[in-house]
């Protein structure tokens, strides 16, 4: 993100942010499910739309799924605090650990506790052991996860077969360094929200 925050997108689920957060707010908007590690600024909360419902922070870890045509908005907190509101009022002030489920078509609210870290690597960890995978199907996969275009310069790179796994949580930038290192005479570079993925030599 603009501000040195992470997302980590469930595939299928897209996000809407602009190039530079400018105002007052760092305000994106999200569809399906996606992980936020968000960097922490006290003077410019980060707020994420889902419908009608918006979640507020100032920097923290939290989970929130928001599939089309479901009737649950859910919530859940892997650290520090989140505000979660309706265009109305304040549904919950959620801590680590926390969870909540805002029913759209009720408009009720279910609040508990949880592991919120088995939530997130549930899904995220589910795409990401690969083994003996092309580097191709590979960048494909970090594409939809991250929303950036990843190019690979060599069609011989690209059949290139790798062993590897991650938390599920890791940057792109951390992802591309840990495969470049196992495929040795790799290299990558970050161009105008696009990936190179080319030779050394």
């Amino acid at each position: 993100m603009p501000d040195g925050s992470t997302i980590v997108l469930h595939a299928g689920s897209t996000i809407d942010y602009p190039t530079e957060f400018t105002g007052k707010t760092r305000e994106i908007s999200l569809v399906g499910e996606a992980y936020f590690d968000i960097k922490h600024d006290p003077h410019k909360p980060f707020i994420i739309h889902t419908g009608k419902v918006k979640t507020t922070v100032l920097g923290t870890a939290f989970n929130i799924k928001a599939w089309p045509n479901r009737k649950n908005i859910i919530v859940s907190v892997t650290r520090g605090k989140v505000r979660v509101e309706n265009e109305k009022k304040v549904l919950a002030v959620l801590t680590i650990n926390q969870e909540i489920k805002y029913n759209l078509q009720s408009a009720t609210i279910k609040q508990h506790e949880v592991n919120a870290e088995k939530i997130v690597n549930d899904w995220t960890k589910q795409d990401l052991n690969f083994d003996a995978c092309t580097l191709e199907s590979i960048a494909q996969m970090l594409s939809k996860r991250f929303g950036k275009d990843i190019i690979i310069t060599s069609p011989n790179l690209a059949k290139t077969q790798i062993v590897s796994s991650f938390s599920g949580t890791e940057s792109l930038h951390n992802i591309l360094d840990i495969l470049c290192t196992i495929n040795a005479n790799t290299e990558f570079i970050e161009k105008d929200n696009k990936v190179i993925i080319s030779s050394k030599n």
